[in-house]
């Protein structure tokens, strides 16, 4: 049960408590001959007080406990005369080999550090050999045979894995890894840099790290 209800409900059980006492001192006989004596008087109506106002305040007191029990966070933990902030979050995302572009779902914010790592193999046809993330290392003008222009971006490194915030942004090498601090906000969307889908096969799998702004 959270504290915040059980603070007030120990307040309200003390108090029924003691107004259960004070009727059955009115009430058993013989009370009307010793008159109720006035500190105890006092303390039952100061404590009846005191249950009111915890009942009434009981959320600003359960964060008070909250606080107090709580480690502190990490960002306020200095390493090197810095603070380190904590990881945002953490996505999987599975890349397929038939589309040029996958929206991962992920929103970046400008200024946020973003890591990149993809792993898995893609057959971009039947007579290559399967192909990794980091593509061919050769961009996609120095390839004469093939049609250039219908690449998603001809001047990155074929059928490799890239990169793109927002659906007009420019696209970005990604390959088997990368970390880079977000110029711009939008969604990410990761793409096989290929020129023809239909032929292809495999999935790559890739782990997004988003973290805010690193050290300060």
């Amino acid at each position: 049960m959270s504290v915040r209800y059980v603070v007030p409900i120990i307040f309200v059980a003390a108090a029924a408590a003691n107004v259960l006492y004070f009727v059955f001192e009115l009430t058993r006989p013989g009370s009307g001959e010793r008159p109720l004596k006035a500190p105890r008087v006092f303390f039952g109506a100061a404590f009846l007080v005191v249950c009111v106002v915890a009942t009434v305040y009981r959320d600003e007191i359960a964060d008070f406990f909250q606080k107090s029990s709580s480690p502190p966070p990490v960002a306020s933990l200095p390493i090197g005369g810095a603070q380190v902030l904590p990881t945002v979050n953490k996505f999987h995302v599975g890349i397929p080999a038939g589309q040029p572009w996958t929206p991962t779902g992920v929103y970046v914010r400008e200024g946020q550090d973003v890591m990149i790592s993809a792993t898995g193999a893609i057959i971009f046809s039947d007579h290559t050999p399967p192909g990794g993330p980091e593509g061919d290392g050769t961009d996609c003008y120095h390839l004469p045979d093939i049609h250039r222009w219908t690449f998603p971006a001809p001047n990155l490194s074929c059928h490799s894995l890239i990169g793109r915030i927002g659906n007009r942004g420019t696209p970005f090498e990604v390959g088997d890894s990368l970390r880079f601090r977000a110029n711009a906000s939008g969604h990410l969307d990761l793409g096989v840099n290929d020129n023809w889908f239909p032929d292809n096969s495999g999935i790559w799998t890739v782990e997004i790290s988003i973290t805010d702004a690193g050290r300060r």
